[in-house]
């Protein structure tokens, strides 16, 4: 296994700290520029060779840019198909990689918060992810690394549409923010379907963890701005920040109505869910989405002692089927991962 799976921050990224802005109900935010150079083919249309092209010219510069070094580069199509699974689940990089996606590499930096995706849909993707609820300071971080590129790199720009993409979703800036965040208040209230219904009124996307028809689990979603074009950077980060911000007043809006209803009902819920957590035999990962979501509930009202953001953000990821197979050192069945799902668990949450 690449020694890049080998490193501190395999388990602890630091999206995952639990810290940041309303850092209870936004477990990160995450930002993402795509760019393509003006001389190539997109990369769906492009041949072998040109991705080669293309990919030595952009390592080439990435390897010297400040934001992404020290840190480290790997072809994706040459991994295990374990170890892209476990990038998967960091949500370090997306769709999954078959044998044919040669000259697609991935650039991380030294604490994975900041990474380029060379030859997928666009020639570069660039993402920044910090924790908490921080729009503005992401596309700070972003616009900083394109800086460090941009005199090296020559970017397809039109005039009037701005820097062009392989989808027609992402012209203009390119920029698409979202947040991972954590919503029980209004799923418990029954409020939720109206407050998603309206975002995506406002050209706002809605789902799951791992993309376009995922099922959202633990009542943790992801929700990104799907305008791209016409608009500069600053008032799309401005426009989601005043929109997620109205979100989070609601969900904190509903917790305080859920409490103020039935805040014993509250506490046995989140206590009964670390109860199982602390004593299971065999967990699927929907019930173990449905615990944490409960107990990560009872944390933000002060019910449960010792648990913090941070070590639930990171059981989040560690109970997934990769991560639960790196660790058995094996490819595990169904059965199996329910076993180790929750030895995991119950070792994570046995000393509370």
């Amino acid at each position: 296994m690449s020694s890049f799976f080998s490193q501190p921050f395999a388990e602890t990224l630091p999206w995952l700290d639990g810290t940041g802005p309303a850092a209870d109900m936004v477990i990160s935010t995450r930002g993402r520029l795509a760019r393509n150079l003006s001389t190539y083919e997109f990369p769906h249309q492009a041949s072998v060779s040109v991705r080669k092209t293309v990919s030595e010219e952009l390592l080439k510069v990435l390897r010297s840019a400040p934001s992404l070094e020290p840190g480290w580069s790997m072809e994706l199509a040459s991994l295990a198909p374990g170890e892209q699974a476990l990038l998967r689940e960091k949500h370090l990089t997306g769709s999954k990689i078959s044998a044919t996606d040669d000259q697609r590499h991935l650039v991380v930096n030294s604490s994975a918060s900041t990474t380029a995706l060379l030859n997928g849909e666009d020639h570069l993707r660039l993402h920044v992810c910090q924790s908490g609820f921080q729009p503005q300071p992401v596309l700070s971080a972003l616009t900083e690394l394109e800086e460090e590129l941009e005199g090296s790199l020559d970017f397809a720009f039109h005039d009037d549409f701005g820097y062009l993409t392989a989808s027609p979703i992402n012209a203009g800036t390119g920029l698409r923010l979202s947040v991972m965040v954590h919503l029980p208040g209004l799923v418990l209230g029954g409020e939720i379907d109206k407050i998603l219904n309206a975002l995506r009124q406002l050209r706002f996307g809605v789902r799951g963890l791992f993309g376009s028809g995922a099922a959202v689990r633990g009542a943790i979603f992801l929700i990104s701005n799907l305008v791209t074009l016409g608009r500069e950077e600053s008032e799309i980060a401005s426009d989601f920040e005043f929109h997620l911000g109205k979100v989070l007043l609601h969900e904190r809006t509903a917790r305080q109505q859920l409490f103020a209803n039935d805040s014993l009902g509250l506490e046995d819920l989140a206590h009964r869910s670390l109860a199982v957590l602390q004593h299971a035999r065999l967990m699927t990962t929907q019930e173990a989405a449905d615990r944490l979501n409960h107990l990560r509930l009872g944390v933000g009202f002060g019910m449960v002692q010792g648990v913090n953001y941070a070590i639930l953000n990171r059981a989040m990821v560690q109970y997934q089927s990769a991560h639960l197979e790196a660790e058995a050192g094996c490819t595990l069945s169904t059965a199996e991962k329910t076993e180790a799902r929750a030895n995991l668990l119950r070792g994570i949450f046995s000393r509370f």
